[in-house]
């Protein structure tokens, strides 16, 4: 579990450095933490990210949407844990110990996104396309602000804004169709 630890923090810590290089940097240049989401590869721009974090210490809260995992403690503030497979319609993020949670950079936002696993810091200084790639389907498409070409191949750029400024992203709650009716009678 030290092991674990550690290796967040060591990628905390380069996220921050890199955040602080993107600011001093060339302007052409740009950071984004790379992770792979139904199969896509994909990229968050590194000021959408505050931090990573492991996975522990998931507290599960009923009546919500089924991309809500629970709720995680971090250093004494509450944030939701988005299962973020789940979210654009695919199967649950499986706790391993390389499943990470990356704390979201909007303020006054206290949602993370639970991954399979974080691939890098990716330095990019390749333009941004506009729309998604071809091969992203529509449910994931509404979220991707565009794609960058690299010799790795395209890298799908989480709009992590409009995702989060979504009414679904901003009510996890699950309506009850049966305790509204109940109330009503």
């Amino acid at each position: 579990m030290a092991e674990k630890k550690q290796s967040a923090l060591e990628q905390t810590r380069r996220l921050l450095e890199a955040q602080r290089n993107e600011v001093e940097g060339d302007e052409q240049v740009w950071r984004a933490l790379a992770i792979e989401i139904l199969g896509i590869p994909v990229v968050l721009p590194i000021g959408d990210v505050s931090e990573l974090a492991v996975c522990e210490n998931i507290t599960p809260v009923p009546l919500t949407q089924s991309w809500v995992r629970g709720l995680t403690n971090v250093r004494g503030q509450l944030f939701t844990v988005v299962d973020l497979s789940v979210f654009l319609g695919g199967p649950e993020t499986r706790l391993s110990r390389d499943a990470r949670i990356i704390m979201l950079g909007a303020e006054g936002l206290n949602s993370c996104l639970l991954v399979n696993n974080i691939i890098g810091l990716k330095i990019l200084n390749e333009e941004m396309k506009p729309g998604a790639p071809e091969a992203v389907a529509p449910n994931v498409a509404r979220y991707i602000r565009g794609a960058v070409a690299t010799e790795e191949g395209t890298w799908a750029v989480l709009d992590v804004a409009s995702m989060t400024r979504d009414e679904r992203f901003r009510k996890p709650a699950r309506v009850q169709a049966r305790a509204e009716s109940a109330v009503s009678v």
